[in-house]
C-alpha cells in the first residue's frame, strides 16, 4: 500500500475558559472514519496533542508516546524525521511516514485523539499583496525620533530574513521549525518576510533602528502554526525578554470549525496567550487584505482579540490617512499604519515598494518596541498588564485620525512632532 503521512493528536482536555480561543470549534475524533479514504503521498506532520495547559512533557504525551512506540514494533516501522516538544503547550511532534492502515492503528491507540492529514496552509502570505508602487509617496506628519529608545528585541515569526540590513542586531541563532528549511533565508514569496523586517527594525527604512532581532521561521505547513509560537515562547523565556520583547507576524488563516487548522491554531493561541500574560510581551499582527469579502477581521489569531487575548491588529491606509479599500477593519481594528506605496528592501537588498497590512503591522511593532525601550514607558508594566496596556495605549493615545474621512482609522503616532525634533540643518 502507498504510503502516507498523518498528523496525529494525543487525548486534548478542553475547558470552557479556553473555548473562547475558538468559538464554535468541536474537538471530535476521527477513530470511527477507517479506513481513511483515499492515499495521501505528501509529507505532513504528526502531532501528539497532549492536554492543554499541563506541564512540559505532560502524562497524556507520554502514554501515547509508548502506546505508539510499541505499536509499531509489532506492525512494522516508521520513519521519524523529526521531533520536537514546547514548554509552553506541552506539544510533541513528529513526522512519520505510514500507511492508510497503520493511522487507522494508531488512531485507536490510549491516549489518542485523531489521526488527521496534514499539508500546506491555503491562506499563508495572505496578508500580503505586492505589486509596482510609487516609491516617492511619503506619509505626512510623522517625525522619527533621532534617539529611539533601544534595548527591546523583536520577534519575526515568519519564513525568514535575507539581507544585512540589521548592522549586527540580527541574533545569529535562530529558531526553526522541523520542516523549516535550514539557516535564516527567506523562503516567502516574493520577499514577504524580509519586508516585513526590514519595516519593523531595518537600519535605513525600520521604525525601531536599535532594536535586535531574533527570527522565527515556520514553513507554510499547517502543522507549523501550533508549532511555532510554542517555540517564540519558550526562546523568550531562554534569553530572559520578559518585558523586553515583541512579537510580530503578518498572516493568519480563515475559520474552518473543527479542522486541523482549527486544532493548530487553539495550540497556537494558548501559547500567544502565555507569551502576552504570563511574559508581557505584546504581539503585533495584520489585519488582512480581504475586505472586499469581510469588512470585518476574521481570520485566526486576529479574530480571537479581548482583554484575556490582546493581539494587536493593525490595519492599513492609503497616503491621505484613509482606510486602504482592501484592508480589514471592524471592532476588533487597534490602529492602522501606513500600507500604500512602502518603501522597504527585498530579499538581494534592492529597495522595492509594496502594499497591504502585512507592511503595516511591522511598523506598529516597531513602534511598540520604542515606547517599551523609552527610559520611562508611558503605559503599565505591571506584571501580566503590560501586552494590553500597549493595546490600550495605541488605541487611545498614540494614534490619531489623520483624514476627514467618516470611516477615517486612528493612525499610528510615536507623539513625536517637528517642533519637539526639528529636522537637522
Amino acid at each position: 500500500m502507498p504510503s502516507a503521512i498523518l498528523a496525529l493528536f494525543a487525548l486534548a482536555a478542553v475547558t470552557s475558559a479556553q473555548k473562547f480561543l475558538l468559538p464554535g470549534t468541536e474537538y471530535s475524533d476521527i477513530n470511527g472514519a477507517c479506513p481513511i479514504k483515499g492515499e495521501v503521498s505528501l509529507p505532513v506532520d504528526m502531532i501528539i496533542w497532549p492536554n492543554i495547559g499541563l506541564a512540559h512533557d505532560p502524562p497524556g504525551a507520554e502514554v501515547a508516546r509508548a502506546n505508539i512506540a510499541q505499536y509499531f514494533d509489532n506492525k512494522g516501522p516508521a520513519s521519524t524525521l523529526a521531533n520536537f516538544t514546547s514548554i509552553a503547550t506541552g506539544l510533541g511532534l513528529w513526522r512519520i511516514v505510514m500507511t492508510n492502515t497503520q493511522a487507522c492503528g494508531v488512531a485507536s491507540l490510549a491516549g489518542v485523539d485523531a489521526v488527521m492529514v496534514d499539508g500546506e496552509d491555503p491562506d499563508y502570505g495572505i496578508d500580503a499583496p505586492l505589486g509596482p508602487l510609487d516609491p516617492n509617496v511619503e506619509f505626512p506628519d510623522y517625525v522619527f525620533q533621532g534617539d529611539p529608545g533601544g534595548g527591546i528585541t523583536i520577534y519575526l515569526v515568519e519564513s525568514g530574513v535575507n539581507n544585512a540590513d540589521f548592522r549586527g542586531r540580527m541574533e545569529p541563532q535562530i529558531i526553526r521549525t522541523p520542516q523549516a528549511e535550514p539557516g535564516s533565508g527567506d523562503d516567502s514569496i516574493d520577499g514577504h518576510a524580509t519586508c516585513v523586517a526590514v519595516k519593523a527594525a531595518g537600519t535605513k527604512y525600520g521604525v525601531e533602528k536599535l532594536a535586535n532581532m531574533v527570527v522565527a521561521k515556520k514553513s507554510s505547513s499547517i502543522s507549523d502554526i501550533g508549532a511555532i509560537f510554542g517555540l517564540v515562547h519558550d526562546d523568550i523565556i531562554a534569553r530572559g525578554l520578559q518585558k523586553k520583547a515583541v512579537v510580530t507576524f503578518s498572516w493568519g488563516s480563515l475559520p474552518a470549525a473543527g479542522d486541523i487548522i482549527g486544532r493548530q491554531w487553539s495550540l497556537a493561541a494558548l501559547a500567544l496567550g502565555k507569551i502576552m500574560r504570563d511574559l508581557d510581551v505584546p504581539v503585533v499582527t495584520s489585519a488582512g487584505n480581504d475586505a472586499k469579502r469581510s469588512r470585518i477581521i476574521d481570520r485566526y489569531p486576529k479574530s480571537f482579540q479581548e482583554d484575556k487575548f490582546p493581539i494587536i491588529n493593525v490595519g492599513a491606509t492609503d497616503p491621505d490617512g484613509s482606510r486602504r479599500s482592501d484592508s480589514q477593519d471592524g471592532p476588533l481594528l487597534t490602529v492602522s499604519a501606513p500600507g500604500a506605496d512602502v518603501t522597504c528592501l527585498n530579499r538581494n537588498g534592492q529597495v522595492k515598494t509594496v502594499s497591504g497590512t502585512s507592511f503595516a503591522a511591522p511598523q506598529v511593532a516597531g513602534l511598540v518596541a520604542y515606547l517599551m525601550g523609552l527610559e520611562v514607558v508611558p503605559f503599565d508594566t505591571s506584571d501580566g498588564k503590560l501586552a494590553l496596556a500597549a493595546m490600550t495605549y495605541l488605541q487611545t493615545t498614540a494614534s490619531y485620525p489623520r483624514s476627514t474621512a467618516n470611516d477615517a482609522p486612528r493612525v499610528a503616532w510615536n507623539l513625536i512632532d517637528e517642533a519637539q525634533n526639528p529636522p537637522s540643518a
